[in-house]
């Protein structure tokens, strides 16, 4: 069996044509495919098939899958550049007034009113965390205003601008 190297080049969606140039960093979600019909893997003599699909794909399928596993990997950070970035993206670190709207119709759609309501709970305490004196001891109090700040405006100073692919 010969060494299977974990590189593409583009998207592997069908008419995308982003391109890949850093192996790592490009906020890409790598698939590997090992396929087995009941006890019988069918990759005996072939590597599993590799496949990329592009930050903007890589959302759009993940939206689709209904798995609680996801769950993490769909709320993620970027930076005021990164394709995708606007005002109110679900992000871990984005604490915007639109992003809280997200959050909670999203899980609510994906998931149930409760999961909503707590996922909007966890993103309040992350975001009081944050705009803490000392972010690592929870008896300091909240820096009022950038909490106001973080909750107005987008936390990368992207200016509340969409950048499209």
């Amino acid at each position: 069996m010969t060494e299977y190297e974990y590189k593409v080049d583009t998207c592997g969606w069908n008419n995308c044509n982003e391109k890949f140039h850093k192996p790592n960093d490009e906020n890409a979600l790598g698939i590997v495919l090992d396929g087995a019909y009941g006890d019988f893997i069918d990759n005996l003599f072939e590597p599993p098939v590799y496949f990329k699909l592009c930050h903007y794909h890589a959302h759009k399928i993940e939206k689709n899958i209904k798995d609680d596993r996801l769950i993490a990997a769909h709320a993620h950070p970027h930076g005021s550049k990164d394709k995708g970035q606007w005002y109110g993206h679900k992000a871990w670190d984005n604490y915007t007034w639109l992003c809280y709207v997200n959050e909670f119709v999203d899980t609510w759609y994906r998931y149930n009113l409760s999961n909503a309501i707590t996922a909007v709970k966890n993103k309040f305490s992350m975001h009081k965390t944050w705009c803490r004196i000392d972010i690592n001891d929870k008896t300091t109090a909240v820096n009022k205003k950038k909490f106001i700040f973080r909750f107005l405006f987008d936390n990368w100073n992207s200016k509340m601008k969409v950048y499209l692919r």
